[in-house]
């Protein structure tokens, strides 16, 4: 059925409202896009609830963890409203082209070669690249496996959304079991990645990046630092009670006045750090260097030395009670004033190594020689 000047004038009016309302949509979700990326190269301690903030555009000022959940939920909003209103204006502009009707100029320009490379970019591959990012992000943290699903749906998704544009381009008119077959298999592959990624979440984990960062007077208790940098970082007056350090770096970190009971320290590298006037009852130092540490008025008792290498370091006024020594070394190490009664596999052998024993309390069954 023809249509009259009215119509056909409401419809390219309409074409180039819609065109306005897309362009704009794709603006904002690029740049929310854009300064997400900056916003998640942040360093890590915003994700543990320093006073880091993130100021973000016409909605104020958040935390780094928060914007890391909510960030997600933006951006796949933004793309629903881009595809619903790339759609209609899809329709219209079919609608326009079947009836030899001139396209406004504002759809013209989109068909040139780059604006067309910038609009798919955007449609099909724009999102999946971002949220890969919040999801790299957040996969320090508890919770990360909500953003990585979101990620792999909206990935499966856009993958399903490629095809249709592939075939409608290049293979005509598509049948519709055709598509609900392909988006079942997408779908699927999506939930199977989906089920191995939540399964198997230690694998994945992001271990901290957090060289130099200051993260004194937080409730951190049962954090997992594992294989974290924590080099040159400040953790003082912290309660890191029950919290994982193994196979992390610490070197020249400061733990001072520091509640680490229960924590682990296994298997890693602590040259120079410092842990004086902490506590780290019943902690577990195994297998670690833990060279020239300064372990000064410090509460070690009940701590696992085993197989660590304590040399040069400074355990002044410091208890050790039942702390267990077994294969461990304090050669050079400073003892002056330390509490080692009742200390497990302490070896006269082991003590002769220190430099200063001065004022050491020992039990009277090790008959050391200390002079």
């Amino acid at each position: 059925m023809s249509m009259d000047d009215t119509q056909k004038q409401r419809i390219v009016d309409g074409v180039k409202d819609i065109a306005g309302k897309v362009a704009s949509l794709n603006n904002t979700l690029v740049g929310f896009g854009i300064f997400s990326i900056f916003a998640l190269t942040s360093p890590d301690d915003g994700l543990l609830g320093t006073n880091a903030k993130l100021t973000i555009p016409f909605a104020g000022v958040v935390s780094l963890k928060t914007f890391v959940f909510v960030g997600p939920v933006v951006l796949i909003a933004l793309r629903v409203a881009i595809y619903v209103n790339f759609s209609h204006l899809r329709a219209l502009t079919h609608t326009l082209i079947e009836n030899s009707i001139e396209l406004p100029h504002s759809i013209e320009i989109q068909r040139q070669l780059i604006l067309r490379f910038y609009n798919y970019f955007v449609l099909y591959f724009f999102t999946p690249l971002v949220l890969g990012f919040f999801a790299w992000k957040a996969a320090a943290i508890d919770g990360w496996n909500l953003v990585a699903m979101a990620f792999i749906f909206a990935t499966a998704l856009h993958v399903f959304l490629v095809y249709i544009r592939i075939h409608d381009k290049y293979f005509g008119k598509r049948q519709k079991k055709t598509d609900i077959q392909v988006l079942i298999v997408t779908s699927a592959i999506a939930c199977i990645v989906c089920f191995l990624t939540i399964n198997n979440w230690s694998e994945y984990r992001r271990p901290f990046n957090l060289p130099r960062s200051d993260l004194s007077n937080l409730f951190l208790i049962q954090q997992n630092f594992s294989k974290a940098d924590l080099t040159y970082a400040k953790l003082d007056d912290s309660n890191l009670g029950g919290a994982s350090f193994d196979g992390a770096s610490i070197s020249y970190a400061s733990f001072k006045n520091s509640h680490l009971n229960s924590s682990s320290f296994k298997q890693l590298n602590a040259f120079l750090a410092n842990f004086s006037d902490s506590r780290l009852i019943g902690a577990d130092l195994s297998s670690s260097y833990f060279s020239q540490v300064n372990f000064s008025g410090t509460d070690l008792s009940r701590v696992k030395f085993v197989g660590s290498d304590l040399s040069g370091s400074s355990f002044v006024n410091s208890n050790l009670q039942r702390a267990d020594f077994k294969g461990a070394s304090l050669f050079l190490a400073n003892l002056r004033g330390a509490d080692l009664r009742y200390a497990l596999n302490l070896t006269c052998g082991i003590l002769v190594q220190a430099q200063d024993t001065t004022d050491i309390k020992i039990d009277e069954s090790l008959n050391c020689n200390l002079n």
